[in-house]
């Protein structure tokens, strides 16, 4: 099985391990896995419901506060309302990838059911995203080499791989923005992202 990171890069599985924990000393948020391991009985304003997940205001201000004391990111403010905004649709993200999976049995795999917490949850993520892959030609590559050779500043056989990397990257975010977007046809999907403003 090939690594999510190999896949999607980096900043989703920052998401996976800063927000929710990496560690031992983080089983009191995780002690029941309901999905995303949230409880359903949750009483504070929602900023996402998807099926039976959710997520508090509260709890998201909780994991904010938990990534900003791992040391100041570049580029990343938890005062900004986008950032924050963005940092709720990568959440959303990853917990529909996730339902995704189940719905396609990925869980019942033979690779993936002898798994058990985050590293399953992984593991079926991984699963998702390598399905959604699709592969770039030489024709694509070499297309977009002459549209951005001034800004490239290399030869095509230097910047090849690159490229190969960035048109995967494209192909792949638009083939997650369309099963998101099927999946929120078919489920109950609620994000109350303007409640980050406060």
């Amino acid at each position: 099985m090939r690594s999510f990171l190999e896949i999607n890069g980096f900043f989703v599985f920052f998401i996976i391990f800063l927000f929710w924990g990496c560690n031992n000393s983080n089983q009191d948020i995780i002690k029941k896995e309901k999905s995303f391991e949230q409880t359903n009985d949750i009483k504070e304003p929602l900023l996402g419901k998807i099926n039976n997940w959710e997520i508090s205001l509260n709890d998201f201000k909780k994991r904010l506060v938990r990534i900003d004391s791992y040391g100041k990111i570049e580029g990343f403010d938890i005062n900004d309302f986008q950032a924050r905004k963005d940092m709720l649709s990568q959440l959303v993200t990853v917990e529909i990838l996730y339902q995704i999976g189940i719905e396609k049995g990925v869980d019942k795999l033979e690779d993936v059911i002898s798994l058990t917490g985050k590293t399953k949850r992984t593991a079926i993520i991984d699963e998702v995203m390598v399905s959604l892959e699709k592969e770039v030609s030489i024709d694509e590559i070499v297309a977009f080499y002459e549209n951005n050779k001034d800004l490239i500043g290399m030869p095509l056989l230097e910047a090849k791989e690159n490229i190969r990397n960035v048109l995967c990257g494209e192909k792949l975010n638009n083939e997650i923005a369309k099963v998101i977007l099927d999946f929120k046809k078919r489920n109950n999907v609620e994000i109350n992202d303007y409640l980050l403003k406060d």
